[in-house]
């Protein structure tokens, strides 16, 4: 794998000639500005779609054994009915209410996100 260190004092960029890297100026500067936070918030929007998957895969999980309310099942497995309905939306998760859900359907972590990228 090849690297180029780009100089901090200048404004330069890589260009690979054959086997080797080399550090060439550019006539203008390369503008970083907003990049840090474009990177947080893509990493953030990722997060979240994250979320909303375990969400509605603990829902797929109430639906398939028959509950077509979640509270309902919230309220005959004496969990948070509100809490319950949060996660199913894809609200942060943790990962003790996502065990206690799982252990609930007997499904395993590793069966859980068996499909999950």
């Amino acid at each position: 794998m090849k690297r180029a260190v780009l100089s901090p004092n200048t404004f330069s960029e890589p260009v690979v000639i054959g086997t080797q890297t080399e550090v060439v100026p550019v006539d203008e500067p390369i503008d970083l500005k907003g990049t840090k936070e474009r990177i947080k918030e893509r990493d953030e929007n990722d997060c979240k779609e994250r979320i909303a998957a375990i969400g509605l895969g603990i829902k797929s999980l109430r639906v398939h054994r028959g509950y077509s309310s979640a509270e309902i099942f919230a309220y005959e497995h004496d969990l948070n009915r509100v809490s319950y309905w949060r996660m199913e939306k894809g609200s942060n998760i943790t990962l003790k209410s996502l065990i206690r859900i799982l252990d609930i359907h007997k499904v395993s972590l590793k069966e859980f996100f068996q499909d999950f990228d």
